[in-house]
C-alpha cells in the first residue's frame, strides 16, 4: 500500500479495502501509516478471513543480539511458530528467546492481540484472522544514544489476503 501522507498523520487508522496487498515496514517508517498513531485497519467482506504471511528482509543478528532493532518480548506472547489455523503462537524450548517485534495484528472485535515476531525465516505465515476486519501496527525502531536517535528501519513485508470461511 502507498497511500498519501496526509492521511498518515491525521491520527486515525488508515483503512485498506483491497482483497489482497502488502504492508511495508518501510512504507511505515516514511509516511507513518500503519504505525501505532495511524495504523493500517485491512476491512474485507463479511465471510472472509485475512491470511498474513511474513517476508523479512532484515539481516540476521549475531547470537548475542537476539532482538536490538526494536522492542523486544518473550516469544510465547507472539506467532514466532507461525501458526495458520488462527490460532495465537506456541511455544517450545527454542521459543523461549526474546522475540523482535515486527507487527501487532488486533482483531477489531476485541478476541485477539497477536505479535509478529522476525528474524526467524525469510518468508513464513504469521496470523490468520477470526473475521474479516484487523488493525496492523507495523514496529519502526529508533534508539536514542546519547543526544543523538538512530532509526534503524526492520525491512520487511507483511502481505494479506482474504481467504473465505469453509
Amino acid at each position: 500500500m502507498s497511500p498519501e501522507r496526509r492521511l498518515c498523520h491525521s491520527l486515525r487508522p488508515v483503512v485498506v479495502t483491497a482483497k489482497s496487498g502488502f504492508l511495508a515496514s518501510t512504507v511505515s517508517a516514511d509516511t507513518g501509516c500503519g504505525t501505532g498513531d495511524s495504523p493500517w485497519l485491512v476491512t474485507l467482506r463479511p465471510g472472509q478471513r485475512i491470511n498474513f504471511t511474513l517476508y523479512d528482509f532484515t539481516t540476521a543478528q549475531p547470537p548475542d543480539d537476539p532482538a536490538p532493532a526494536g522492542r523486544a518480548v518473550p516469544a510465547a506472547n507472539s506467532t514466532s511458530a507461525g501458526s495458520s489455523n488462527g490460532g495465537g503462537g506456541g511455544s517450545s524450548g527454542a521459543d523461549s528467546r526474546l522475540c523482535r517485534v515486527y507487527a501487532t495484528v488486533r482483531e477489531t472485535n476485541g478476541a485477539r492481540a497477536v505479535t509478529v515476531c522476525g528474524g526467524q525465516v525469510r518468508q513464513r505465515p504469521a496470523y490468520v484472522t477470526l473475521g474479516h476486519v484487523a488493525e496492523v501496527r507495523l514496529s519502526t525502531a529508533s534508539a536514542s544514544l546519547g543526544d543523538v536517535t538512530v532509526t534503524s528501519h526492520l525491512t520487511f513485508l507483511l502481505k494479506y489476503e482474504g481467504l473465505h470461511q469453509s
